[in-house]
């Protein structure tokens, strides 16, 4: 068969029709179009159908968010640690750090001139107390965190517990070694703490005596706190010499004492401290305090203690007794020091000291914030911010003293710089006094 009588192969070889330029085009385009859709749908979230946000008064809400977020969301600016203090506001521009008059202030509340024997006497004593170093004697201000410094944690939390009947008595020269080497020390502080008995009516005058009555060993009557008896010895170290004195007050006549029977002796315990470590080389270091644990009814002795505040007993026992009661941060700050001659013991002197510190300070701005803040909150005041801080820097005072200097070991006059910290939390009582020294420029 010839090819023009094949009706298939006629049909396949038919040359089909050329299609124009311009379809080809559009289709191209058009797939383009849908391949670049195709991409943008992919990259992108799907979107949320968009409906019509309620009123906000409409009695129901719906449960989701059904608005379309915006494309960009706005980001705020970093926010300052404190706001901006304007020239108006601060103390720099508002007082004159040179003026120092009725300067410092509150010098009535520094724990550091704090002296004996303030106040009226809780109680007059018996003739037969064993014999301590009478009149007025400066306290030194110790904060009561120093209390437990070395000391077993679990007498710690023991003490602390139990604050309103035990009192702290530091020993004069005390330490490691004292403690270590000297236990008997308890007890001979609770037989003297046990002799310091009271009359029964202090406002009684005291029965005058010229010489010894009843049994021997008795004291002659005499009148304390105010006058010392001379005829006794000034206290012993032997622990059985106590004792044996602690008995002679027991067995008083009753012509003496106003009383039918001499009163028990009152209730105490002396615990010696327990330390975490021992180390020979530090033979002063801490711990320094023992813990007097008074009984019921000793109100009066405690307060008569803390009143008297420093017994010398003998050469080889004296003691201060505190308080354990809220912490007070120390009023000292830092101590200035500088080349012979630098320091002058003149009130011109310490007042250009005090000027440079007052002017760098009131220009800190985190300083400014951080005592106005503290002051408000801790000393309960109220004022401008420029106020507060101005009532923390005028308890602020210069006082020479002997430091040792650093750069050469030897003693060298300094300036010891106080003030009143404006809180009592040690963390931030660190922070408040690192103002001071982060100067560096005095």
């Amino acid at each position: 068969m010839s090819p023009t009588q094949n009706p298939s192969h006629n049909t396949t070889n038919v040359r089909p029709q050329k299609r124009s330029k311009v379809t080809d085009q559009t289709e191209e385009h058009t797939r383009n179009n849908a391949e670049e859709t195709r991409l943008v749908q992919r990259k992108e979230p799907p979107r949320p159908a968009t409906e019509i946000s309620p009123e906000l008064d409409s009695p129901t809400l719906p449960t989701s968010q059904t608005s379309e977020p915006p494309l960009r969301q706005p980001a705020p600016l970093p926010a300052r640690s404190f706001p901006t203090i304007s020239e108006m506001q601060s103390p720099l521009h508002l007082y004159n750090a040179a003026d120092f008059e009725g300067l410092p202030t509150l010098q009535d509340e520094n724990p550091h001139v704090r002296m004996s024997r303030q106040g009226p006497v809780p109680g007059r004593l018996q003739k037969n107390c064993l014999v301590f170093t009478l009149g007025t004697i400066p306290i030194p201000h110790i904060p009561v965190y120093k209390f437990f410094g070395n000391t077993n944690p679990d007498q710690e939390s023991g003490v602390r517990k139990n604050t309103a009947s035990v009192l702290a008595a530091v020993i004069h020269g005390g330490g490691q070694r004292f403690v270590s080497r000297s236990p008997e020390k308890a007890a001979e502080i609770r037989l003297f703490i046990q002799s310091l008995r009271f009359q029964a009516s202090p406002s009684a005058p005291p029965q005058p005596s010229t010489g010894r009555q009843g049994d021997k060993g008795k004291a002659p009557a005499r009148d304390l706190p105010g006058s010392e008896d001379t005829s006794m010895r000034d206290g012993v170290s032997e622990e059985g010499e106590i004792l044996s004195q602690l008995e002679d007050a027991d067995g008083a006549g009753s012509s003496a004492l106003n009383l039918e029977e001499p009163p028990a002796a009152p209730e105490v315990v002396v615990y010696a401290p327990e330390m975490k470590h021992l180390g020979d080389k530090n033979r002063f270091g801490q711990p320094w305090t023992y813990f007097v644990e008074l009984g019921p009814g000793t109100s009066m002795l405690r307060e008569f203690l803390l009143w008297q505040g420093v017994f010398a007993v003998h050469p080889t026992l004296s003691f201060s007794m505190y308080a354990i009661s809220a912490d007070i941060q120390p009023w000292s700050i830092m101590v200035l020091s500088g080349p012979p001659g630098a320091v002058e013991d003149s009130v011109a002197a310490k007042h250009t000291v005090l000027t440079v510190i007052k002017e760098r300070l009131w220009a800190d701005r985190d300083f400014l914030w951080f005592t106005a803040r503290q002051v408000a909150a801790n000393w309960d005041a109220a004022g401008t911010l420029a106020e507060l801080v101005k009532m923390a820097t005028d308890t602020l005072d210069a006082t020479v003293v002997t430091a040792d200097d650093p750069s050469t070991g030897r003693a060298a006059p300094a300036y010891l710089i106080t003030g009143k910290p404006v809180l009592n939390a040690r963390n931030e009582y660190k922070r408040w006094l690192s103002f001071f020294t982060a100067a560096k420029t005095y």
